[in-house]
């Protein structure tokens, strides 16, 4: 049983002649897809972004929420943090899209916003109760076509990591809504790559674990020893729409083409 043929007519076929589609070279791309194929799914891994990547960047005229700005633009959120979180905001954002700072001095600055996000979470004493209401309240959005995507990947087993530097539980709670939205059961196709939090005896968030995954550091969790089965695989397919070009090293595994 070899299923991906019918993957690589679908994307040689009407991809690559959509007027929104831009491949600076072509060749190499169906190259890259045709040798994706001979060598099959069991030797492919799937990696994508979520904010803005799985989720909407725009509704309308307005720019759509991140995970972040669905806890900091709440109106469960006390007012103290939302303002704490926008002079953070502010100070770190212009640096993150900077592609004047070399690569070290950027990843310092990125930890040191991400750190006193986290901690801003932290002194908030938000429960899984309160991000489940600022969730559904948000105006966090998933992409046209994403309920395809998970079916296309669960036809084929084909793990999805989602390698996110968003608010972990945010995430999780959206998908979990995205579940009962959709009537899929998408917890066996979709692993996060991201902080994990951890929760006290009132079901708040009371740490953050290492390390501390931020726009610039992502492709190191890959790495990480939670992942072995991903060093397996030589291939990957990787969806992201980011201000940090270093998303695209995520596909970069020591093992990967």
């Amino acid at each position: 049983k070899n299923p991906a043929p019918q993957m690589s007519r679908c994307i040689i076929g009407p991809t690559f002649s959509a007027e929104n589609i831009y491949i600076s070279n072509i060749a190499k791309v169906k190259e890259k897809i045709i040798k994706i194929r001979a060598e099959g799914v069991d030797n492919l891994n799937f990696f994508t972004d979520f904010d803005y990547t799985l989720t909407k960047r725009t509704i309308g005229e307005a720019f759509a929420d991140s995970s972040f700005k669905v806890l900091s633009g709440s109106p469960l959120i006390s007012a103290e943090f939302k303002q704490k979180s926008l002079e953070l905001y502010e100070k770190y954002a212009p640096v993150e899209k900077d592609t004047t700072i070399t690569p070290e001095v950027k990843s310092t600055l990125m930890k040191e916003w991400w750190e006193q996000a986290l901690t801003l979470i932290l002194n908030e004493t938000i429960s899984k109760r309160r991000i489940e209401e600022s969730v559904l309240i948000s105006n966090l959005y998933f992409r046209n076509g994403i309920k395809q995507l998970f079916e296309t990947l669960k036809v084929f087993h084909l793990p999805c990591y989602i390698v996110s530097a968003g608010v972990t539980a945010v995430i999780r709670q959206a998908l979990s809504i995205f579940e009962k939205q959709t009537s899929m059961d998408i917890s066996n196709t979709v692993k996060i790559c991201a902080t994990n939090e951890e929760y006290d005896e009132n079901e708040c968030i009371c740490k953050f674990s290492e390390p501390i995954v931020t726009s610039t550091n992502k492709f190191l969790l890959l790495n990480h020893s939670r992942y072995p089965e991903i060093k397996t695989k030589s291939n990957a397919c990787l969806l992201y729409t980011s201000p940090s070009p270093r998303d695209a090293t995520l596909s970069r595994m020591p093992s990967s083409a």
